[in-house]
């Protein structure tokens, strides 16, 4: 059973039925990318319904995709009542669960992490992030807890640091901890592990595009794409973020929190060092997209040898070829209130296949016998290919008012830092 709904769920409940059969998975609450019948309309934060259904279906293993369940303690719930399950405790989640105790996580287990001050008002927010916006040109305002993607700003003048306050206000973040943050200028790298508490089975890197236009310009977004392999990962930064992954998950276990499941980080590449932005306790979206269109291993044999503590016994094999994944938004994303107005609209070529190309959904559901758009990001449409460029290629090709289309934004340079 995949608990989720969004596009990193559905790359994982497609994986898993294809080594499966489609007669062995559930995508609960799961979208239209799937038929009805593998979903169950459950919610993801309804743990006494989710396990009912678990022991019901005779679920074997539950594999939950996004933080808010984790952090809420789904696992801890799930192993109460004897039921496989597979991620970290709501204690080991709080790495997510809290950009506070994160950030200062970092700093006793010698983690390269931006410079940050923790604040209780926006008042006190303000004059950190201006010292910081007069030191750097910028300044990092993030709230403490899960923000569903909306709690971290990058601001460049005194005017938005008072707009994202306000902002965060209007949703009820401004009022408890903030974390104000250097701003660190570079590149930006995914990290992403399996874990069973004291090792590791790292992934290959990922790069998303977090900005909503090209050129990494306008709001930040939940991604916008992704892909693997990004040049800037050398042989020795590659062996740097390995360091880091193993310190987060040692140091987990040092202080009485072991961590089974997915780590991720998020990273900023500056002069050749990754600094951490921000750990996340599952696996990231859209990076999972690329991430499973090419991986060559069964999905289930890596979640029951890190739930089993076979990690080191563990590898993982991958396709030839490289993936790149463009995330179709609802136009107006990711303003929440503009689009709305444009959700519900049938979504047009979904129904044609593409040479190379895999379809992933996210904000999806049926009316009418129609698949149409229900949430922000929509799609993410996955090309795969011989080389980055001939995925990209692929990927754009099966866009537009004569592939797939509906009232739709989306960045037409995903993967521009490696490919120019």
């Amino acid at each position: 059973m995949v608990i989720g709904s969004g596009g990193r769920e559905h790359a994982v409940v497609q994986k898993l039925i294809q080594e499966l059969g489609d007669s062995n998975a559930l995508f609960v609450p799961g979208n239209a990318g799937v038929p009805d019948n593998l979903r169950r309309d459950v919610s993801a934060m309804d743990f006494e319904g989710l396990s009912r259904l678990a022991l019901a279906e005779h679920v074997d293993l539950t594999f939950v995709g996004p933080e808010q369940p984790l952090v809420g303690g789904i696992v801890d719930y799930f192993y109460g009542r004897g039921i496989p399950i597979f991620g970290p405790t709501a204690a080991a989640a709080h790495l997510e669960g809290s950009k506070t105790w994160a950030k200062q996580f970092m700093r006793r287990h010698d983690i390269l992490t931006a410079d940050f001050v923790r604040v209780d008002s926006a008042d006190d927010a303000f004059e950190y992030a201006n010292k910081f916006l007069k030191q750097d040109g910028k300044a990092v305002i993030k709230a403490d807890g899960l923000a569903g993607g909306k709690g971290v700003s990058v601001c460049g003048s005194e005017e938005e640091i008072r707009r994202e306050l306000l902002r965060l206000q209007a949703l009820g973040k401004a009022a408890g901890q903030l974390v104000v943050e250097r701003y660190l200028a570079g590149e930006e790298v995914s990290g992403i592990a399996f874990s069973y508490g004291y090792d590791i089975l790292p992934l290959p890197e990922t790069q998303d595009h977090k900005p909503a236009y090209d050129g990494d310009k306008g709001p930040n977004t939940g991604g916008m794409g992704a892909y693997m392999r990004p040049r800037i990962v050398t042989p020795k930064l590659e062996a740097a973020m390995r360091e880091i992954m193993l310190k987060a998950i040692r140091g987990m276990a040092e202080e009485g929190k072991p961590y089974t499941g997915v780590l991720y980080a998020g990273l900023m590449i500056v002069d050749g060092k990754p600094y951490v932005l921000e750990f996340n306790c599952r696996l990231g979206d859209p990076e999972t997209q690329p991430v499973m269109a090419l991986m060559d291993s069964p999905l289930v044999d890596v979640l029951y040898a890190s739930m089993e503590g076979r990690l080191n016994r563990q590898n993982i094999r991958w396709k030839q070829g490289e993936a790149l994944s463009v995330v179709l938004a609802t136009k107006g994303y990711p303003d929440e209130q503009e689009y709305r107005k444009h959700t519900g609209q049938v979504i047009h070529g979904l129904d044609r296949e593409y040479s190379g190309v895999v379809v992933f959904h996210a904000g999806t559901s049926r009316k009418n016998g129609n698949i149409v758009n229900s949430s922000g990001r929509v799609l993410g449409v996955t090309g795969v290919g011989h080389s980055l460029q001939e995925a990209r290629d692929r990927a754009y090709n099966a866009i537009g008012p004569h592939a797939i289309h509906f009232g739709m934004d989306f960045r037409s340079d995903i993967g521009y830092r490696s490919l120019g």
